[in-house]
């Protein structure tokens, strides 16, 4: 069985700032493993939204669950819609745990 894809939506200054840690990355030498990150976090989203992250509250008027996900090197928060294969993100961060986030500081 075929799975299902979202569509997903990421704010333009949330882009600008994964780009902006994509340069931190490589100048610390962790740029394989940020866009490693990158790509798990692109497949979750876009594929298993619903069961990857940790639900976090319902807005049922608006038929959305939000969530948080966490990969090796970011925290995001998403909402995915019950009824619609499309998903939005409202935030993300450095995890401050990981090399990453402690050079981001």
């Amino acid at each position: 069985m075929a799975h299902e894809t979202f569509r997903v939506s990421i704010p333009y200054e949330l882009r600008e700032r994964l780009m902006a840690w994509a340069d931190l990355a490589t100048s610390i030498g962790l740029r394989d493993e940020y866009i490693a990150d990158l790509k798990f976090l692109n497949e979750q989203l876009k594929f298993t939204p619903r069961t990857w992250g940790d639900a976090l509250s319902d807005l049922d008027a608006a038929k959305l669950v939000r969530y948080r996900g966490l990969t090796t090197y970011l925290r995001v928060f998403y909402a995915a819609h019950l009824e619609t294969p499309v998903v939005f993100v409202s935030g993300i961060e450095l995890r401050h745990d990981r090399p990453l986030g402690r050079a981001g500081r």
